[in-house]
């Protein structure tokens, strides 16, 4: 016969350690006990030698789920000649710590009591076993028996009791063990005081939440507050009241970052009719606008609408978004109603802040013929007319003869086409022309095209600077990972042979920072794919094209904002 006292370390505390060494102790037919101390778990066994070396052995290579050892020390003592084996009392030991587990959540047997409705747990909410539930977060102190718990209040009825005290119940020694007799149990509080309790109390949370009613859950050290993320009212509720909506401005007003804010992305409020064909977006947009830039004063750089000849196009040409039409009238109204809008937004955002730059990013297009059929020729001229439409009217050039015959024919007044080409909001403008190879297109003499790069963003680009006499930015662009650096790289140098050329290229953005989503459909189907276009994955991890970019920044931060400046010295 021999002794033994083991002291195991590691995540062996709230993890069913002691009820496994127990049944391992009645498996191998030893005598003694075990028990937990403030550094981990003690055990003391006796009993044949084959079977006391059996029993090391068992632990060393078995262990309980959510038990994780470190260490264990071993060293043989003198016989006592136990008659049984036992859980002794707990050991507190002055200097000593040991690991906790981590709340776990539910496991396949308490789920399957969950939602059985037989079954005296069915709908516990705080259902748990030796395998699962709350440990940390309940945990004052160690070693981990429930007195030391915030278990401690919940005295155990009968029924739990006999589990707890049960070696052959998965919930022996299950220091959180309850039921809805004698555990915590969930109420609601309703807006007026009213407490309603357990299942009622879940039908009352959800209710509350379709009403569009924010409400605080408590957790451990707060409260989480939640609502319908559907619910444009409550999340506009919800941001208020919790006072975040300032948050990322701050942060960047902090961090010295000046942004360029671009208060419309292609979409609008549900209350607008999700539709750019309403006369009233335009005023309620530039009421926004101004609400902005009062809250924002410091803010000096704005993209009002984005891409005004892509929104307008994929909602009111294509049929893809928002209002989702197909013809030249909506096509025309949407473009309209998005240049008015952002004329509007520039106007009140000077009163303001006189000093407010605009940078309108848009889609720079070029059609390309690729035989010599009249047809074919005159499709391609027209779109390399069409293709200029929003540009034309924020900047007050005058389109073509038959581009203005076709904007009266379309919904445009004469009253409405001399307001655009008089509004004179265009002197603090920026041109952010974006490129990829997709702005590029080839007809076919059979009515099919091919897309690609043919002249590239410093020709096409040129074309638009010879019609406005603006200072450019090169606002977006991305290509598929795998060849994406190549295509940043051969941007870059469009962009320097522009500013070689005397034309003022102010900035170059990749778009986008992180992988986009669905992008690959234009948005039109929701399939949770990822595009790796960001200069970053989805995981914040930095791509190659990401690397050179940081390159860019790092030997042209000197560059000069207009070329050959660099003798005022204005960087």
């Amino acid at each position: 016969l021999k002794r033994a006292r083991l002291e195991i370390y590691g995540v062996v505390q709230g993890v069913g350690f002691r009820p496994f060494v127990y049944a391992a102790a009645k498996k191998f037919n030893l005598k003694g006990f075990v028990g937990n101390a403030s550094g981990g778990v003690f055990v003391e066994v006796e009993g044949e030698t084959a079977d006391l070396s059996d029993f090391q052995n068992f632990l060393n290579s078995n262990h309980p789920p959510l038990a994780h050892i470190t260490a264990i020390h071993t060293k043989e003592i003198a016989m006592q000649f136990s008659t049984d084996f036992y859980i002794a009392e707990s050991e507190n030991r002055a200097g000593e710590n040991t690991l906790v587990s981590p709340d776990v959540s539910v496991c396949e047997d308490c789920r399957r009591e969950l939602f059985d409705d037989n079954d005296r747990r069915f709908r516990y909410p705080f259902i748990n076993c030796t395998n699962c539930g709350t440990r940390f977060t309940i945990t004052k102190d160690v070693p981990y028996d429930r007195p030391k718990t915030t278990m401690s209040v919940f005295e155990m009825c009968e029924q739990c009791q006999n589990e707890y005290d049960n070696p052959l119940d998965r919930r022996f020694h299950a220091q959180p063990n309850a039921c809805a007799e004698c555990g915590p149990n969930v109420w609601f509080i309703g807006k007026n005081g009213e407490k309603i309790c357990e299942e009622n109390a879940i039908s009352a949370t959800q209710n509350a939440l379709l009403n569009g009613e924010i409400v605080a859950v408590k957790g451990i050290g707060g409260f989480h507050l939640a609502c319908d993320a559907g619910n444009n009212e409550a999340l506009s509720k919800l941001r208020m009241r919790k006072g975040r909506i300032d948050k990322p401005f701050a942060v960047m007003r902090e961090m010295n970052i000046e942004p360029i804010l671009d208060l419309c992305h292609f979409g609008m409020p549900d209350w607008l009719g999700n539709s750019f064909q309403d006369p009233e977006f335009p005023e309620a947009f530039a009421r926004y606008a101004r609400a902005f830039a009062t809250r924002y004063p410091w803010i000096k750089f704005y993209t009002p609408v984005n891409e005004i000849f892509i929104c307008a196009k994929f909602s009111a040409l294509n049929g893809w978004w928002n209002e989702q039409e197909k013809s030249d009238r909506a096509f025309i109204t949407a473009t309209k109603n998005l240049v008015k809008a952002s004329v509007l937004a520039m106007k009140e955002i000077l009163e303001i802040q006189p000093e407010a730059v605009f940078i309108q990013s848009e889609s720079s297009e070029r059609t390309h013929a690729v035989c010599n059929c009249e047809e074919t020729q005159k499709r391609a001229d027209w779109e390399n007319q069409v293709r200029f439409l929003p540009f034309d009217l924020l900047y007050c050039h005058q389109v073509r003869a038959d581009v203005h015959g076709w904007l009266l024919d379309n919904g445009v007044s004469q009253d409405e086409y001399d307001w655009f080409m008089s509004h004179g909001i265009y002197e603090r403008c920026v041109m952010g022309n974006d490129y990829y190879e997709t702005n590029e297109r080839i007809l076919q003499h059979d009515g099919g095209e091919y897309v690609g790069e043919v002249f590239g963003w410093y020709l096409v680009t040129h074309e638009y600077y010879l019609r406005y006499r603006k200072p450019v930015m090169h606002t977006e662009t991305n290509q598929k990972s795998q060849d994406a650096v190549v295509w940043l790289w051969r941007q870059w140098q469009n962009l320097l042979y522009m500013r070689e050329r005397g034309i003022p290229v102010l900035g170059f953005t990749w778009y986008s920072l992180i992988d986009q989503v669905d992008w690959d459909t234009e948005l039109r189907e929701a399939n949770n794919r990822v595009n790796p276009f960001g200069l970053y994955d989805m995981n914040r991890k930095i791509r190659p094209v990401g690397e050179a970019y940081k390159q860019i920044i790092k030997e042209y931060e000197e560059i000069s904002v207009v070329p050959r400046s660099g003798i005022l010295s204005v960087t």
